[in-house]
């Protein structure tokens, strides 16, 4: 079967959650000759942040000891396999969002900045956040040097008289602007199967491709 991952992404159309697909062997897109055993064929390490907005019940979320000896609350249970990986980290502290004065506002968008987040309706401002200054330094090596999601559309109105936008996204591309999140899992499916022509995807370039309308797919 000559084909790429990507390729075989594209044509698939049914399924968002794919496995890494090993049985499939790798092939230039550019060529369509199969690929020599010197390229890598693991995939690149990532970064995610996950955040729960109504936080996690502590009886169930707790690490003791570490590596093979980890014990790990039935929250994390899951995780049970993966011990030796795990650096379970608690008590980190933001004396930034204990000093401001909205609850909700003053404690989101800066999870990952640790900023001030500003109190002049205005103004919206905030700090660039850890993922995506990662994103400028490695995100290069990826198709999408970054990717945020969410399941719910970002709040037109004002909490705490402050924008609703400070409580919709934890990714902020800059101290004015976030990272703006996909909540259509279509549309993310669209980016994760469409590669602009001439990106590096690990293993071949892309070649000129436009994604057909939706009428258009079988």
């Amino acid at each position: 079967m000559s084909t790429s991952r990507r390729r075989f992404l594209r044509g698939l159309g049914c399924s968002l959650a794919l496995p890494w697909m090993e049985s499939l062997r790798l092939y230039s897109e550019e060529t369509g000759k199969r690929l020599t055993r010197g390229v890598s064929m693991k995939p690149p390490n990532r970064f995610a942040c996950i955040y729960f907005s109504n936080g996690v019940e502590p009886a169930h979320w707790w690490a003791k000891q570490s590596d093979s000896l980890m014990e790990i609350g039935p929250g994390l249970a899951p995780l049970q396999d993966y011990r030796d990986d795990i650096v379970f980290l608690k008590g980190l502290y933001n004396q930034q969002a204990v000093d401001h004065p909205s609850p909700h506002l003053g404690r989101i968008p800066n999870l990952l900045s640790g900023a001030w987040v500003s109190n002049e309706q205005s103004v919206i401002r905030v700090g660039e956040t850890m993922d995506q200054v990662m994103a400028k330094a490695l995100g290069n090596r990826t198709a999408l040097p970054s990717l945020a999601l969410g399941i719910e559309p970002t709040e037109l109105r004002l909490e705490d008289g402050l924008s609703m936008l400070y409580g919709s996204c934890i990714s902020w591309a800059s101290d004015t602007k976030p990272a703006m999140k996909e909540i259509y899992p279509a549309r993310v499916f669209d980016m994760l199967g469409t590669v602009p022509a001439g990106v590096w995807i690990g293993a071949s370039w892309t070649l000129p491709w436009k994604m057909p309308k939706r009428s258009e797919r079988g």
